[in-house]
């Protein structure tokens, strides 16, 4: 993924910034921070909405679409399917996938624990972000060069999506998209990929740990669930020698990169 187009309005919860390779830190994009009192939840989620469809590869667009429902739905095996994946990015691609489907997953079990709560607290996609997302793609402009691609998105305000360029490449008839591009892992520094895999298998491990704690109701209310998610975020990602305990109601969202 070149330039500046981020996936972080179809990636659940944080995961946008540490799978698209942003600085640590980068907050939940569609769930309330604790102590905000504001929430941009959508009103449909991953369980209300069916998760299978017809993928489409016969054209770069038509496969940045298919990925994007993927991620709307929560279908991962779906998204898997529309990346290439290299042998040498494999586990490293493999582990931030795992990472987003269990944010997902989190998103899941918030609403059926919390119901109309959950969905306010962790975030849910919807139908209307999708139809956006999908609108920004036809309104793309594709440049095709032998069996690579790339599609340059606009960015539109109104709909607060970012604008950037996607990579593909032509697996025989099929259009995939690139996913070391995708994830940034064919051009940063392997240390700097080494760490961000690191975080999200620290966050895969948080995020099923918060999901049991719910299944056991541990949690009063989906706020509180969503405190604790929050600030155990904030200790895996914040520096060791800056690190402080820091009280939920000040919490602040890190700007998104």
């Amino acid at each position: 993924m070149a330039g500046r187009w981020r996936w972080s309005w179809a990636i659940p919860l944080m995961m946008a910034g540490v799978c698209a390779g942003a600085g640590p830190g980068a907050a939940p994009p569609a769930a309330t921070v604790p102590g905000s009192g504001t929430s941009t939840a959508a009103a449909s989620s991953p369980a209300s909405l069916p998760v299978t469809f017809v993928a489409d590869y016969s054209t770069p667009a038509a496969a940045a679409k298919t990925l994007l429902t993927a991620i709307n739905r929560g279908n991962f095996t779906a998204m898997r399917d529309a990346l290439t994946i290299p042998d040498e990015h494999k586990e490293d691609i493999d582990t931030l996938l795992d990472a987003m489907e269990s944010s997902a997953r989190l998103q899941e079990a918030a609403e059926a624990r919390f119901l109309e709560a959950g969905k306010a607290a962790f975030g849910a996609p919807s139908d209307a972000a999708l139809a956006a997302q999908l609108k920004s793609v036809d309104a793309g402009e594709v440049t095709i060069n032998g069996n690579s691609a790339t599609l340059a998105v606009a960015a539109d305000a109104a709909a607060k999506l970012p604008g950037g360029t996607v990579e593909f490449r032509k697996i025989g008839k099929d259009w995939k998209i690139d996913g070391a591009a995708f994830f940034k892992l064919a051009t940063e520094p392997a240390d700097k990929t080494a760490a961000r895999v690191a975080l999200a298998r620290r966050l895969t491990v948080l995020t099923g740990t918060i999901i049991q704690e719910m299944d056991a109701g541990k949690f009063f209310s989906a706020t509180d669930a969503y405190q604790e998610y929050w600030m155990d975020y904030l200790d895996l990602t914040r520096p060791p020698a800056t690190a402080t305990a820091s009280a939920p109601a000040t919490a602040t969202s890190p700007a998104q990169p």
